[in-house]
C-alpha cells in the first residue's frame, strides 16, 4: 500500500530572480503485508533560487539548489534498497546553465 503524503510549494519571482521552496511530508506505513517492515515517518525540504540573464546573444541561469535540508533520514517504504542504504541526506548544488 503506498505511503500517505502531503506537501506546500511556494514560488516567487521578480525580473531576473525567482526562488522556491518546498517540503513534502511521507507519513509513517504500519499497514504493511507479512514479513515487511513498517517504516518510519520523514520530511523532505528543498529550496532553489536561480538568476537569469542574457551574454553574447543566449540566455544563462545561475542557480543554486538545496535538496533534504534537515537532513531527515529518508527510507522509501517501496524501495527494494531501503534497508541497506536511505535516500541522500542534505546536499546542495551550485550551477550555471546555458541555452542557445
Amino acid at each position: 500500500m503506498p505511503v500517505s503524503r502531503f506537501g506546500l510549494d511556494a514560488a516567487w519571482s521578480m525580473g531576473a530572480w525567482s526562488a522556491s521552496l518546498g517540503a513534502v511530508r511521507y507519513e509513517d506505513q504500519r499497514r504493511v503485508a507479512k514479513n515487511e517492515a513498517p517504516s518510519e515517518a520523514y520530511t523532505l525540504v528543498d529550496a532553489h533560487a536561480a538568476y537569469a540573464f542574457r551574454a553574447n546573444g543566449v540566455r544563462w541561469q545561475a542557480f543554486v539548489d538545496g535538496t533534504n535540508l534537515l537532513d531527515d533520514e529518508a527510507r522509501a517504504h517501496n524501495s527494494f534498497l531501503r534497508y541497506r542504504a536511505p535516500m541522500a541526506g542534505r546536499a546542495a548544488r551550485l550551477g550555471l546553465r546555458a541555452q542557445f
